[in-house]
C-alpha cells in the first residue's frame, strides 16, 4: 500500500518541480526541486497563497490577478489546465519562465486540492538565444563589423538573454594595458561597481585573478569578507560574478588576451549547461576579437594578392571556396563569381591518384603545409598540371578557419619532362616500353613474385622471316608490321603483364603472378596463334610468325641477367626448330608442354570424332534413401590411351577454351538422355550438369540452354545446373541477372564445391539457388570434428537459413554418412553409395533391378 511517505518520497525525487493546494489554495507540500527553482523552503510558504507568493505578476512586470490565475480555473471548472509559457516570481524579485500542468485532486466528487508540476524553460530560452548569438557574431565577423561595434553588441545582448544587471568585456591594448571596452546593463549597477571596488577589482579582485591565471573565476558577493561589497551588492541585487578569460593561439601555446564580465542576480545561474554555453561564447568571441584585428592586415596583403601572377584560392574549413584572385580565373576559366561556394573538387580532373587527394587533406588538416603536382581540369575541359602549395591559418584560439591555396601552372614544363622520359623510356616507333624500362619492370616483377611466392615468367619473341619483309617491301612496310604486331600483343596480354620492344623484331613479356607453368604455356599458345594470322599492313596482306622463348622463376634462375640469357637461347633453340613455336629453358618443361600441346591436339579430335561419353553418380536423399538425382560426369575414351582421366584433361581444356564446346556436348547429351528416361517412364529424377566458368560467363548461355531443352524436348523441371563460387563471383551482378534468367526457363540452380571459393552471405542470399554442394575436401575429415566438420556443419545452417537444400558430395564412409545425418544434410553423393555408372546400369538401379547397400 503506497503511504503518505512513500509518495513524498517519489515527489521529492522528481525532475521537476511540484507543489499542491488545498481547496482554499494554501500551499500543503512543495517539493525539493520547486524549492530550487523558486528560492523558497516549503516550511516559509505553507499554509500561505502561492499566488501571493510566487505568481503575481506577469512576464511584462504588470500584476497578475488572481482571478485570471490557472489554479482559479481548475478549481472552479473541475478540469486540467496546461500552458507551454508563463513566468514565476523567484524569491529574490527575478522572474523564472517556466511551462506547466494544474490538475484538480478529486475525493467523493469534489475537489480536495489542486496539482502543480512545473518545468523551468529559461535555460531552453536560454540554449536557443546562445546559439542565435554564436550564429550573429560570426555573420558580423564575416561581414567586417568593427571590433569596439561587435563587442557591444556581444556584452548587450548577454546582458539581455540572462537578465544579467551587469555584462562587461575587458580586452588587453597595444600598451600591454587592460581597459574595458565593452559594457551593457543596469546603469546604476555599473556606477556602483566603479564608486564601490574601482582598481581593487582590476588589481586583486577575480578580473584580476582571471587574466593572471588564464582561468574562470567565480565570486559571491554575499560571502565577501568586506561590508561594503556586501552592502552594494545587496543594494544592486548582484549574488555573484563569473570571469571568463578571452585567449588566442592553440592550447599549448594559448595567451590571455581579455575576460568576459558577468554578474547576475542571483546564485547558481552560471552552473550546469550555461557554464558550457558560455565557454563556447567565449571561444568564439576571442576568434572575433583576433579575425577583427586581423582585417586591415587582410585587406592590405588582399591588394598585393589581387595583382599576384599565380593563382590564389581560399577557402574556409569546411572547404568551400571564399576568394580568388584574377589569375585563378585566367588559369582555370572560372570567374570569382562562379567559384565562390564551390568546393575545389570543381578542378578535379579525373587523372589524379586517390591517394595524393587523401595525403593532402590529413596534412592540412593536421595543421601542416601541403606542397605537390595536382592535375586539374579547366572549365572548357583540357587538363593542365599545377604545382600546389596550401596553407592552413589558424584562428586566434589556434583552430584551422581558413586554408590557402597557391597554384603555379607547371603544364609546359611537365610536358617537356613527360616528352624527356618518354624517349629515355619508351620506344618511339611502337609506343612500348624499351629495354632500360623492361629492365627495371623486370626486376619489380621478379620482386612481386618473391614476396607473393608466386612464378613469374619471361618470354622473348622474335618474328619469323621479319627481314625477308625489310628487304622484299622495305623499312616503312616492316615499321608498320611492327607497330601493329605492337597492337596485337597488348590485346592478348592482361592488365598487370608487360611487354616491350628490345629492338629490331625483338619483343619481350613480363608475365607476373602464376600458380604453374601451364599459365606461360598458355600464353604461348595465344601468342603463337595470334601472330601467324595475317596483317593487314596497307592494301596487302603479310604473313609473319614468332618464335618464342621461356623462362621461368624461380625454377630456372633468380638473378635477373640469368633469365634474360636463359630467354633468348631458348627463343633461338625455338627459331632452329622451325619457326612458329615456342620452348622452354628446361628439357623438363619442354616435355610438359609438348604433352600440353598434344592434348588440346587430341581434344580438338575428340571434339570431332565424338570420343567422349557421360556416366552419372547418384545422388540419395538422406530423409528417404531414395536416389533423388543424378551428377552427369564426362569421360574421353582415346583411342591409344584408353580412358583418359577428367583431372587430366578439364583443366587444360579449361585453359585452352575448349571447355567450352565439350560443355555444351554434355549439356546436350545429358538433356538427350534424360528425356530419353523420361519417356521410358523412369522414376522423376534430376539431371546435375557442371557449366564452367567460361561457358557461364560467354553471353549466350541463357540461349544455349534453351535451345538444348527445346532439341531434346526434356522438362527443364529436370534439369540443374551446377555453378562454381568462382564463376559467380567474377561479376555478381552480371551472374545474378544470367542466373535469374536461367530460372525462368525453368530449370534448377546449385552451387558446387562450396567452402572454397569466396562468396558473402550478401551475396549468397541474392542467388537464386536451390542446392549447395558441400566440397568432398571438407567430408574427408568431417568425423576428426575439427575445422571441416564446423565449416560443413555452418554451410549445412547456413544452406538452411535461406531455404537451400544441403547435398555433401565425396562420402565414402559409413562414418561420413552418419555425421552428415547428425548435422542435418539433406542429400549425399559418392562412392559410399555408388561410383559414376553408365546409363544402362544407372537405368537398373533406378527401376529396382540394382539396389544401392545403404542403412539409416
Amino acid at each position: 500500500m503506497i503511504t503518505e511517505k512513500l509518495l513524498a518520497a517519489v515527489i521529492n525525487g522528481l525532475d521537476a518541480g511540484v507543489y499542491i493546494l488545498d481547496a482554499e489554495l494554501r500551499l500543503i507540500h512543495m517539493n525539493r526541486k520547486a524549492e530550487q527553482i523558486l528560492g523558497w523552503r516549503a516550511d516559509e510558504l505553507a499554509g500561505r497563497g502561492v499566488h501571493e507568493a510566487i505568481h503575481y505578476q506577469k512576464a511584462d512586470g504588470s500584476p497578475f490577478p488572481a482571478e485570471e490565475c490557472p489554479v482559479h480555473k481548475v478549481l472552479a471548472l473541475g478540469r486540467t489546465y496546461a500552458t507551454e509559457d508563463d513566468v514565476f516570481t523567484h524569491r529574490d524579485g527575478t522572474l523564472v519562465p517556466v511551462r506547466y500542468v494544474s490538475t484538480p485532486m478529486m475525493e467523493d466528487g469534489r475537489i480536495v486540492a489542486v496539482g502543480t508540476v512545473f518545468h523551468e524553460i529559461g535555460d531552453e530560452k536560454r540554449r536557443a538565444a546562445a546559439a542565435e548569438l554564436l550564429r550573429e557574431i560570426d555573420e558580423r565577423v564575416l561581414s567586417g563589423h568593427p571590433l569596439d561595434y561587435l563587442l557591444q553588441f556581444i556584452a548587450t545582448r548577454l546582458a539581455e538573454t540572462y537578465r544579467l544587471p551587469l555584462a562587461r568585456i575587458t580586452l588587453r591594448g597595444d600598451d600591454g594595458r587592460y581597459e574595458v571596452r565593452a559594457e551593457a546593463g543596469d546603469d546604476a549597477v555599473i556606477g556602483g561597481l566603479e564608486a564601490t571596488l574601482g582598481e581593487r577589482w582590476r588589481a586583486e579582485g577575480p578580473l584580476a585573478r582571471a587574466l593572471a591565471g588564464g582561468n574562470a573565476e567565480v565570486l559571491h558577493f554575499r560571502q565577501h569578507g568586506v561590508e561594503e561589497v556586501r552592502r552594494w551588492a545587496e543594494a544592486s541585487k548582484v549574488a555573484c560574478a563569473l570571469v571568463l578569460p578571452l585567449h588566442s593561439g592553440s592550447e599549448e601555446r594559448r595567451e590571455t588576451i581579455g575576460a568576459l564580465e558577468l554578474f547576475a542576480s542571483r546564485d547558481g545561474l552560471f552552473s550546469g549547461p550555461v557554464a558550457v554555453r558560455l565557454e563556447e561564447l567565449v571561444e568564439r568571441i576571442a576568434v572575433a576579437i583576433m579575425v577583427a584585428g586581423e582585417q586591415q592586415r587582410l585587406r592590405l596583403q588582399g591588394a598585393a594578392m589581387e595583382t599576384a601572377a599565380n593563382a590564389i584560392v581560399i577557402t574556409d574549413r569546411a572547404g568551400t571556396i571564399r576568394w580568388v584572385n584574377p589569375a585563378f580565373t585566367e588559369l582555370s576559366g572560372w570567374s570569382a563569381e562562379a567559384a565562390i561556394g564551390e568546393n575545389p573538387r570543381i578542378l578535379k580532373s579525373g587523372e589524379q591518384d586517390p591517394e595524393t587527394y587523401r595525403e593532402l587533406w590529413q596534412t592540412i588538416s593536421a595543421g601542416h603545409p601541403w606542397k605537390g603536382e595536382v592535375i586539374q581540369r579547366h572549365r572548357d575541359g583540357h587538363l593542365y598540371t599545377v604545382e600546389q602549395t596550401i596553407t592552413p591559418i589558424h584562428g586566434a584560439l589556434g583552430g584551422i578557419t581558413h586554408f590557402i591555396a597557391v597554384h603555379q601552372d607547371i603544364t609546359q614544363r611537365k610536358q617537356a619532362e613527360e616528352h624527356i622520359q618518354r624517349l629515355a623510356f619508351y620506344d618511339p616507333l611502337t609506343g612500348l616500353p624499351n629495354r632500360r624500362l623492361f629492365q627495371e619492370r623486370l626486376e619489380h616483377g621478379i620482386a612481386e613474385a618473391r614476396r607473393e611466392e608466386r612464378l613469374a615468367a619471361l618470354l622473348f619473341l622474335d618474328l619469323d622471316n621479319f627481314k625477308d619483309v625489310n628487304d622484299s617491301l622495305g623499312h616503312e612496310i616492316g615499321d608498320a608490321l611492327l607497330q601493329a604486331v605492337a597492337e596485337r600483343l597488348k590485346g592478348i596480354l592482361r592488365a598487370n603483364d608487360c611487354v616491350a620492344r628490345l629492338g629490331g623484331d625483338e619483343f619481350a613479356i613480363i608475365q607476373t603472378c602464376l600458380t604453374n607453368v601451364d599459365g606461360a604455356a598458355a600464353l604461348a599458345d595465344k601468342l603463337v596463334e595470334a601472330l601467324s594470322q595475317p596483317f593487314q599492313i596497307g592494301e596487302g596482306l603479310i604473313f609473319t610468325g614468332t618464335s618464342i622463348g621461356i623462362t621461368i622463376y624461380p625454377f630456372d634462375d633468380s638473378d635477373i641477367n640469368a633469365l634474360l640469357k636463359n630467354a633468348d637461347t631458348a627463343m633461338y633453340r625455338a627459331k632452329r626448330e622451325g619457326g612458329g613455336t615456342y620452348q622452354f629453358h628446361t628439357a623438363d618443361m619442354n616435355a610438359a608442354a609438348h604433352a600440353r600441346m598434344a592434348l588440346i591436339a587430341d581434344l580438338h579430335r575428340a571434339i570431332e570424332q565424338h570420343e567422349f561419353f557421360l556416366h552419372y553418380q547418384p545422388q540419395v536423399s538422406l530423409e528417404s534413401g531414395r536416389i533423388i538425382g543424378l551428377e552427369a560426369l564426362i569421360r574421353w575414351q582415346h583411342p591409344e590411351r584408353g580412358v583418359v582421366s577428367p583431372a587430366e584433361f578439364i583443366p587444360v581444356a579449361e585453359e585452352s577454351g575448349l571447355i567450352v564446346p565439350i560443355g555444351h556436348w554434355v549439356l546436350d547429351e545429358a538433356c538427350r538422355q534424360a528425356r530419353q528416361w523420361q519417356e521410358a517412364g523412369l522414376t522423376r529424377v534430376r539431371i546435375a550438369v557442371n557449366l564452367s566458368a567460361r561457358q557461364f560467363r560467354q553471353g549466350a548461355i541463357v540461349e544455349a540452354v534453351a535451345l538444348t531443352l527445346a532439341n531434346s524436348g526434356l522438362d527443364p523441371d529436370w534439369l540443374e545446373l551446377e555453378l562454381t563460387e568462382s564463376a559467380l563471383m567474377d561479376d555478381v551482378e552480371g551472374a545474378i541477372e544470367t542466373m535469374q534468367r536461367l530460372r525462368e526457363l525453368g530449370v534448377h540452380l546449385a552451387i558446387d564445391d562450396f567452402g572454397t571459393g569466396y562468396s558473402s552471405m550478401s551475396y549468397l542470399k541474392r542467388f537464386p539457388v536451390d542446392h549447395l554442394k558441400i566440397a568432398a575436401e571438407f567430408i574427408r575429415e568431417l568425423t576428426r570434428e575439427g575445422d571441416d566438420a564446423a565449416i560443413a556443419k555452418a554451410i549445412i545452417d547456413m544452406g538452411h537459413s535461406l531455404k537451400m537444400k544441403v547435398i555433401a558430395e565425396g562420402v565414402e564412409t559409413d562414418q561420413q554418412l552418419r555425421c552428415l545425418i547428425e548435422k542435418g544434410c539433406d542429400e549425399k553423393q559418392g562412392f559410399f553409395f555408388s561410383r559414376p555408372l553408365p546409363p544402362k546400369e544407372l537405368e537398373a538401379l533406378i527401376r529396382g533391378e540394382t539396389t544401392l547397400q545403404i542403412e539409416f
